[in-house]
């Protein structure tokens, strides 16, 4: 019988989710999670957690990633699942870190998760510079940065004077994934260097201006991702510049796009996504990164399509499956979702205990 029909046991729960085994323990302890009893039952925390479970689980796992204290991250998962009906389960309501606060959103309505007041609309205009939120796209942290990491450094090209290159770590939600490759690879200055040895004959001026841009924009990029920590709004230029001078470089509107949501400017980052996919063309990075922003406005049905056009170009997302299965049960299509959870399964396989 597979895990999806028995549930998931402690063990499988860590290796998924990536949480202590104390952690979840705790969450079990505060009547957060009601995982059942196995069935041959030998030890007292011989639990089997749901797929409801798991998604709380992740939830959790999201805001642990984004500094948010253990206590806080238990106090929000408490007080917002006190506020449900009791059909209601936790893990239809959208919890993300925005800065030091938590917020859930279900239903239409936002509210701060630990005091329950209600976060007015006008948030959604939001100054960048104010603060730069910590994204938990749900549970699998649909934040861009892992999937936009490791597809920036398969792009980027190498500048003829050495400079340390800034890596952008993970926040999330997340959990690691293969990013699919960029579609739109600059011109790297490293190569032309490398054959300068042989006779060549010198490039078209179209064509030195077209590489120029490409590393200006690349020097651009790395000034963004430099500054994301510090100063917002100067990020947020210099990722607009990068695009200016290329674009089709889809990990600055990967990143940007993931910036615009955090300060919940989630409709900006659709249309960047949109105007991304029309230089870059059919990227998967693009699509389920996309399909998180619609998620944020509501917009589920088209972030359904969107997903499953991220499949489509790559069926190994995990992420966008995960994504998916739980949009698909928040819609109430029962068998999608069990059909793309699953697939998420098949791609992390865990140990049983």
């Amino acid at each position: 019988m597979s895990a999806l029909d028995s549930g998931y046991s402690l063990r499988q729960a860590e290796k998924l989710v990536g949480l202590s085994r104390r952690f979840i323990e705790t969450l079990v302890q505060e009547d957060i999670l009601h995982p059942a009893p196995a069935a041959a039952r030998t030890a007292a925390n011989d639990w089997r957690f749901s797929l409801r479970d798991m998604v709380v689980l992740r939830t959790a796992k999201a805001l642990r990633d984004a500094r948010i204290p253990h206590r806080k991250v238990v106090q929000a998962l408490r007080t917002v699942q006190a506020s449900l009906a009791d059909d209601a389960h936790l893990a239809s309501v959208r919890l993300r870190a925005s800065g030091r606060a938590i917020e859930a959103s279900d239903a239409g309505t936002r509210r701060d998760a630990l005091s329950g007041q209600l976060l007015l609309p006008l948030d959604e205009g939001a100054d960048p510079r104010s603060a730069v939120a910590n994204s938990v796209q749900g549970p699998a942290s649909a934040s861009a940065s892992p999937l936009a990491s490791e597809s920036a450094a398969a792009s980027a090209p190498t500048p003829t004077t050495p400079a340390p290159t800034p890596s952008r770590s993970p926040t999330s939600t997340s959990t690691s994934t293969t990013a699919p490759t960029s579609t739109s690879t600059p011109t790297s200055t490293s190569t032309l260097a490398a054959s300068a040895s042989a006779p060549q004959r010198p490039l078209p001026r179209s064509d030195r201006s077209a590489e120029e841009a490409h590393t200006v924009a690349w020097r651009h990029f790395q000034q963004a991702l430099q500054l994301e920590a510090t100063d917002a709004a100067s990020a947020e230029a210099a990722y607009r510049d990068a695009i200016a001078h290329n674009p089709c470089l889809d990990v600055a509107y990967v990143n940007l796009g993931a910036m615009l949501c955090e300060t919940h400017r989630c409709r900006e980052a659709v249309a960047l996504y949109e105007r991304a996919l029309d230089h870059c063309g059919d990227t998967p990075l693009i699509h389920f990164n996309r399909a998180t922003a619609l998620e944020d406005t509501g917009d589920l049905l088209a972030a359904v399509g969107a997903y499953e056009r991220a499949l489509v170009l790559d069926p190994g997302l995990a992420d966008a499956h995960f994504n998916l299965g739980v949009l698909m049960e928040r819609l109430g299509r029962t068998q999608a979702s069990l059909r793309h959870l699953n697939a998420y399964r098949r791609l992390h396989p865990a140990e049983d205990s």
